[in-house]
């Protein structure tokens, strides 16, 4: 899951940068190319690629194993709890997010008992 959350930094987080934030990732990229958004982003960068992340297509529940949807899902909501827990983040700015990912989680616990319920 680590793998996979590294790739959503990679390929959602560049469009969340400033300007300045983006002549740094670029300059990291040079030294280190493998994670160098995850070492650049702020707090706040993060939070939204988290939002992106429990999306699709990075949680696909008709593609991905059930067991990796929960723990991507848990991971995202452990995240923001502590970007909250140790004011990296606003209070009030991860509200909805928290709310969000406890909706995909509520949602994907359904979609999986109607699967599992006979037709």
């Amino acid at each position: 899951m680590y793998q996979r959350l590294l790739e959503c930094l990679e390929t959602e987080a560049e469009g969340t940068l400033t300007d300045d934030d983006r002549v740094l990732l670029a300059a990291e990229r040079e030294f280190q190319p493998v994670g160098a958004v995850a070492r650049t982003m702020h707090a706040n960068d993060l939070r939204v690629a988290i939002d992106r992340f429990v999306r699709k297509p990075w949680l696909d529940t008709d593609r991905q194993e059930r067991q990796d949807v929960r723990v991507q899902l848990r991971l995202s909501r452990a995240i923001l709890m502590f970007l909250a827990a140790n004011q990296l983040i606003a209070p009030y700015s991860h509200a909805l997010q928290l709310l969000t990912v406890q909706r995909a989680i509520t949602g994907t616990k359904m979609i999986y008992q109607r699967r599992s319920q006979p037709l």
